[in-house]
């Protein structure tokens, strides 16, 4: 969600300080800058709304389930898509947790598969991993991680520094 609004937040960043920026501006020039500053700072608003909206909704839909054999996800606001990841399939389990992720103590967890294609790089941002669970409480995202192990038989290799 975070990723979606970053650019209507710069912008309303930009519209925010744009008038402090413009004290030194002489006054028959922002005279005629006024209308353009309001409609550009309802644009920023209306995508930051419009945004959150979207994310919430995305987040809202976003449904996993740890069974007897597999892992199931559901997620979609208008098109569901619903993905089964049998565990013998599971190669790989992920934490993902960039800096704005540590600061709101959240976590990504990625799941590889043996069927996926291994082609692509996963530092790619266009690479998507079959199995994602976005936005997980910390605690919550390594309890999910043990459990899968747990289901998948492998084994966990934490670095010693």
């Amino acid at each position: 969600m975070l990723q979606m609004m970053s650019p209507a937040l710069i912008f309303l960043l930009i519209a925010f300080l744009f008038p402090a920026l413009s004290a030194n501006v002489p006054q028959e020039f922002l005279r005629y800058t006024e209308p353009f500053g309001r409609f550009f700072f309802l644009i920023g608003l209306s995508t930051l709304l419009i945004g959150g909206v979207i994310g919430y909704l995305r987040y809202v839909t976003y449904k996993f389930c740890l069974a007897d054999d597999a892992l199931l996800i559901e997620q979609g606001i208008l098109n569901k898509e619903r993905v089964s990841i049998p565990y013998r399939q599971v190669q790989n389990i992920n934490l993902k947790r960039n800096i704005i992720d540590r600061l709101l103590g959240v976590s990504h967890l990625i799941i590889l598969t043996a069927g996926h294609e291994d082609s692509r790089d996963p530092g790619d941002p266009n690479y998507q991993a079959e199995g994602q669970l976005p936005l997980l409480d910390k605690h919550r995202a390594e309890q999910i991680q043990s459990e899968l192990l747990q289901h998948t038989n492998t084994q966990r290799i934490v670095a010693v520094k």
